[in-house]
Parts: C-alpha cells; sequence; structure tokens
C-alpha cells in the first residue's frame, strides 16, 4: 500500500522548539526564585488556569499560588538548578 505525499501545513516539532527557545531567553540568567516567579506567573496568565487552581475553581480567575507562597515553598525543598537554563 502506498502512501500519499502531503504538504506539511503544522509542524509540531518546530513550533515546540520555537516555544523552548522564547522560555530559554526570556530566562536566561534567572536565579531559581525568579525562575519560580517566571514560571507560575505564565500558569496564572494562560487559558488553564482555572483548571490549575483545583476543583470548584473552573470559573474562578484567582491565581493558584502567589509569589510569596511560592518562595515558602522552595525554602521548604531544594531546587535542583542543574538543569535550569
Amino acid at each position: 500500500m502506498s502512501k500519499k505525499a502531503t504538504a506539511k501545513k503544522f509542524d509540531c516539532v518546530e513550533m515546540k522548539r520555537h516555544i523552548q527557545e522564547k522560555i530559554y531567553e526570556e530566562t536566561r540568567g534567572m536565579k531559581p526564585d525568579e525562575f519560580l516567579t517566571y514560571m507560575h506567573q505564565q500558569v496564572v496568565e494562560s487559558r488553564f488556569a482555572a483548571f490549575f487552581a483545583g476543583p470548584g475553581s473552573m470559573t474562578s480567575t484567582s491565581p493558584v499560588a502567589t509569589p510569596a507562597q511560592l518562595g515558602e515553598a522552595s525554602e521548604n525543598y531544594s531546587v535542583a538548578t542543574d538543569h535550569l537554563p
């Protein structure tokens, strides 16, 4: 059975690499706490914010956690910085 040749309209891998490059450029040189704050802000501003906030908050616009709460969490858990940009 032969495969029909089709023109690629969307390249998922190219899109993924583009997004990763953008995040890398935006976070290069950030300290771990700055990186956590950046990632938190991305979640809060995303269209999935209500989903990450948990059950019963699907109509809520409240953030998942405040930057202060993220700071407290980073004090309680060690952050592996060898994988951060």
